[in-house]
């Protein structure tokens, strides 16, 4: 199934190709979606060893990941104030990404429940090194983070295809550019609905194919995206 040409019933005037959102006439059945929340106090990461060491007794902080350079960052209200329903089928599968934290205290559990899907299990990408086994690790207090998630929700009832393949829960995958996600797990969205329609939300790159939509705010307008202003409730 590829997607609409263009929605001639929402009366766009864009051009072929740019359907509005969210579009009453466009929906998904697959919704891969990689927001960027950031409620804690800083959006810069620090790492450093808690004051033990060198350097008389305490580390000093490193800032290894300021979000706020790469993206602008939204509150979790507004993240789950979008209106992702309205876009999803009656029948259809979230991939939601999430870091450990939000994992951890529900907070990516509490958006799936809030754009309509029932959260059922958890994927892992395990980030290793560039050979294959070393863990890569980032920031972190306790632990340091060599891993990111996807809350794998669904809608109504959405059956496994024929032929589906077991597939593990945990991927691993050498470390990329920040905010860039492994390929593998959009040809994983793919199998669970052959031939389905697809949408990425947040995304930062042109869609995979022309079954799929892309949506975000550093897009430039073009077949297969979707347009509306950036403006925070």
């Amino acid at each position: 199934m590829k997607m609409p040409t263009s929605c001639f019933e929402c009366g766009n005037e864009r051009g072929v190709g740019i359907p509005t959102w969210p579009c009453p006439h466009v929906k998904f059945d697959v919704i891969v979606a990689d927001p960027p929340p950031w409620p804690y106090d800083s959006p810069r990461a620090l790492v450093g060893n808690g004051g033990r060491g060198s350097d008389g007794g305490k580390a000093a902080a490193i800032i290894q990941a300021d979000v706020s350079q790469h993206y602008d960052t939204m509150t979790i209200e507004q993240i789950k104030a979008l209106r992702v329903a309205e876009v999803s089928e009656k029948n259809a599968l979230l991939f939601l990404w999430t870091t450990n934290p939000f994992l951890a205290d529900g907070t990516a559990v509490d958006v799936a429940r809030a754009w309509g899907y029932t959260p059922k299990t958890v994927l892992t990408w395990a980030k290793v090194q560039s050979d294959g086994a070393t863990p890569s690790m980032k920031t972190g207090h306790w632990f340091r983070s060599a891993s990111e998630h996807i809350i794998f929700a669904v809608r109504g009832k959405v059956r496994r295809p024929v032929g589906f393949e077991a597939m593990p829960t945990w991927r691993p995958h050498r470390r990329l550019p920040h905010s860039v996600k492994p390929d593998l797990f959009h040809e994983i969205a793919e199998k669970t609905v052959p031939d389905g329609r697809y949408l990425e939300m947040f995304a930062r790159r042109p869609p995979r194919s022309d079954r799929w939509a892309v949506w975000g705010n550093e897009l430039p307008e073009g077949p297969g995206v979707f347009q509306f202003p950036w403006v925070k409730p």
